[in-house]
């Protein structure tokens, strides 16, 4: 991980960008604080379920759902869940292997 932040303690709600390897995206943090409760958000909607778990080379965050990267701007909408062929689409710019049949 080529980047670590960390945040002051507050009573009250921290909103912070980290930039990402995409360009021009970043990833949106919410953290609140509750008395000696944490709440951290990912994009809005990703919670943090585990915060800082012990790891082989130090701590980890595990969020609730997978980051899929965003649709390319003018790209239809679509609501509910995600589609496998949609996934892979989204995800082929940023893989190096051969697309394979599903």
């Amino acid at each position: 991980m080529s980047c670590h932040t960390s945040v002051p303690y507050s009573d009250a709600s921290d909103q912070i960008d980290l930039p990402t390897l995409l360009d021009d995206k970043s990833l949106s943090v919410d953290i609140a604080r509750y008395g000696p409760f944490l709440s951290i958000k990912i994009n809005g909607f990703v919670s943090v379920e585990a915060k800082d778990a012990i790891a082989k080379d130090g701590v980890i965050h595990v969020i609730s759902n997978v980051l899929i990267p965003p649709k390319k701007i003018g790209e239809q909408q679509v609501d509910g869940e995600l589609e496998v062929e949609d996934l892979v689409e989204r995800l082929e710019p940023y893989v190096d292997a051969p697309p394979r049949d599903l």
